[in-house]
């Protein structure tokens, strides 16, 4: 009888306790999702459409492609004087080009300020999300770089 009495309390504590570790689906209604949506009472501006751009401009994540670079090596074998050197156009010389790194970075989109209730990025995210605004991915067209190179040599014949 012990034992039974035992197990029936144990089954019944597990089923109470269960419901508290299962992962919840619900939105918490605190002050963020309140300012997020208009709903705190205080201030209700900006109006609703403009809530959502807000939301759906910082949800947006914007991908851009690689600059595809093309490189062309002409080689050209000229018998001069060693004393001469190859120049550009304004008399410096001619050497191997380096190369550029140009870095991105992308500015993250700033929280509003009706929505300081929101600690931060995170919680003003998930507000959003339980505002019914979806994340959206945007491509951007990869970045086109045109370079135009032109040499002009002069070869002297040698001495």
């Amino acid at each position: 009888m012990r034992a039974s009495l035992f197990n029936v309390v144990a089954i019944t504590a597990s089923l109470a306790t269960a419901n508290a570790v299962l992962p919840r689906a619900a939105c918490n209604a605190d002050n963020c999702l309140r300012a997020v949506t208009g709903t705190a009472g205080v201030n209700n501006k900006p109006a609703l459409t403009a809530r959502q751009a807000d939301c759906s401009a910082f949800l947006v994540a914007t991908v851009t492609p690689d600059t595809s670079t093309i490189t062309v090596t002409a080689t050209a074998t000229v018998t001069s004087s060693p004393q001469r050197r190859a120049v550009d156009s304004h008399g410096n010389e001619v050497g191997e080009m380096e190369k550029r790194i140009v870095t991105a970075a992308a500015a993250a989109a700033a929280v509003p300020t009706y929505a300081s209730a929101c600690s931060g990025g995170v919680r003003y995210s998930s507000a959003c999300s339980c505002f019914g605004i979806t994340a959206s991915t945007v491509t951007a067209a990869p970045p086109s770089t045109t370079t135009t190179v032109t040499a002009t040599v002069t070869v002297a014949p040698a001495p």
